[in-house]
């Protein structure tokens, strides 16, 4: 039985296949990781702070001890504040009160109740 061969083109692609396969499965750099102490006087926390937000910040426990990269934490932006003013302004020379007729019936008050 002969073996199969490849064309010189999908021999390239399959090795570029390969290193790309290789390229994914290669385990994150190495990060230096502090302990609770020092990551609060680098980054000027408390350590209620870190121990609260130890998911967020990435920390991993080793052995039973909680340790933080030595990077500082990457921070979302602020939603965008609104430049609309929370209040409505009523404009000069109006008046916030209707001056129309009432859409719904009034309950009697006044001369009319005395009149019944």
């Amino acid at each position: 039985m002969t073996p199969a061969r490849l064309h010189p083109d999908d021999l390239a692609e399959l090795a570029r296949q390969v290193a790309e396969y290789l390229h994914d499965q290669q385990p994150p750099p190495a990060t230096d990781y502090l302990a609770v102490d020092g990551y609060c006087a680098r980054f000027g926390v408390s350590r209620s702070t870190v121990y609260a937000r130890a998911d967020e910040l990435g920390a991993v426990r080793i052995g039973g001890a909680l340790r933080l990269p030595s990077t500082p934490p990457r921070r979302e932006p602020a939603p965008a504040r609104s430049t609309t003013p929370r209040t409505s302004v009523t404009p000069a020379g109006t008046s916030r009160h209707s001056t129309g007729p009432a859409t719904v019936p009034l309950l009697p008050i006044g001369s009319e109740k005395a009149a019944a």
